[in-house]
C-alpha cells in the first residue's frame, strides 16, 4: 500500500501534505496491524497478503478521518 493508491481509493487531492500524512498513517498502520496479529512474522510475508493490505488501508483511512 502506498499513499497514491489510498489517495485514488479515497478520491483525495494529491497534494504534498496529503501524501506526507498518508505516508505516516500507512507506516503506523502497518506496525499496528502486524503487532496485533503476530510480530514474529516477516514484513515480506505480510506485504504479500491481501487481507493485511486491506487492514492497513482501512486503519489508515480511519486514522485519516
Amino acid at each position: 500500500m502506498n499513499p497514491e493508491q489510498l489517495i485514488a481509493e479515497l478520491n483525495l487531492d494529491e497534494t504534498p501534505e496529503t501524501i506526507q500524512v498518508l505516508n505516516e498513517l500507512i507506516s503506523s498502520s502497518k506496525v499496528i496491524v502486524s503487532r496485533s496479529v503476530n510480530s514474529t512474522v516477516s514484513s515480506e510475508t505480510y506485504e504479500a497478503d491481501v487481507i493485511y493490505q486491506r487492514a492497513v488501508a482501512t486503519l489508515a483511512t480511519q486514522l485519516f478521518y
